[in-house]
C-alpha cells in the first residue's frame, strides 16, 4: 500500500512559511539567500514562488517589481534578478547607468509613479558615479530619459516636439506636462495620480517655464 505521509501532498496544499519584509532600504543579498534557502526546503511552482516573493515586497522594491511586465516577473530568478540589480551590493557606476537608461514606464505605472522612480535611481546612479570618479549624468539627461522611457507612443511624441520648443524646461515641468495630457487626455485619473515627492534636482527653472503652456498639437 502506497505511504500516503505528507511527502505525497501536492505543493501548492502546503502553507509557505513567512518570509521577512523587504522594502530596499537595504541591500537585497540576505533577503534572496533566506527566500532561496525556503524555497529548497519546500518548492513551489514557479507562479506560486513569484507571488509568495512580491507579496514579502513592499516600498520601492515592490513599486520597482510591479512597474515590470507580468512575463518579467513571474519566476523567482527574474525577481531576484531584478533584486540584485537595484539593491545588490555590487552595483558599480555602470550597472546603474545601464539600469537607469533601459528604465521604462510600465503598464501598470502612473506617469507620477514612474517619474519618482528614474528620479531615484537617477541619484542613486550619480551618487555610484561620483564614488567612483567618473561622469554624472545631468538633469536634462533624467529629462530626456523620462520621455523616453513613456508608454503611450503618443504621448511620449507629443512631449519630445514640447522638448524641441522649450528645451530650457525642466524635468519636474515636464513630468506635470505629462500628466496634465494624460488627464486631458482622459487616460487616468486625477486622483490616480500622486504629487512627486519634493527630491531637489539641481536646475534652473527658466522664467518660459511659468507661462501658459500651448497647446496640445493633434497626434
Amino acid at each position: 500500500m502506497m505511504d500516503s505521509g505528507p511527502s505525497d501532498c501536492p505543493l501548492q496544499t502546503l502553507r509557505p512559511h513567512k518570509l521577512r519584509r523587504f522594502s530596499g532600504d537595504e541591500g537585497a543579498e540576505e533577503f534572496i539567500r533566506e527566500a532561496t534557502l525556503m524555497l529548497q526546503l519546500q518548492p513551489m511552482t514557479d507562479s506560486t514562488a513569484a507571488g509568495w516573493i512580491i507579496s514579502a515586497l513592499e516600498g520601492r522594491a515592490r513599486q520597482e517589481v510591479l512597474s515590470m511586465e507580468a512575463g518579467d516577473v513571474d519566476t523567482q530568478t527574474k525577481i531576484f534578478s531584478i533584486l540584485e540589480q537595484h539593491w545588490g551590493e555590487q552595483r558599480d557606476s555602470s550597472t546603474l547607468a545601464g539600469v537607469f537608461f533601459r528604465r521604462q514606464q510600465g503598464l501598470a505605472e502612473s506617469v507620477g509613479e514612474y517619474a519618482t522612480a528614474l528620479r531615484i535611481l537617477w541619484t542613486k546612479t550619480n551618487a555610484a558615479s561620483s564614488a567612483a570618479s567618473s561622469d554624472t549624468f545631468s538633469p536634462v539627461m533624467l529629462r530626456n530619459t523620462f520621455v523616453n522611457g513613456l508608454h503611450p507612443p503618443s504621448l511620449r511624441r507629443d512631449l519630445k516636439r514640447f522638448l524641441r520648443e522649450r528645451p530650457d524646461i525642466t524635468f519636474a515641468d515636464v513630468a506635470k506636462e505629462a500628466q496634465r495630457w494624460m488627464r486631458e487626455d482622459g487616460v487616468l485619473d486625477a486622483a490616480v495620480e500622486q504629487p512627486l515627492p519634493l527630491i531637489p534636482v539641481p536646475f534652473t527653472v527658466s522664467k518660459s517655464v511659468l507661462r501658459p503652456s500651448p497647446q496640445r498639437q493633434p497626434p
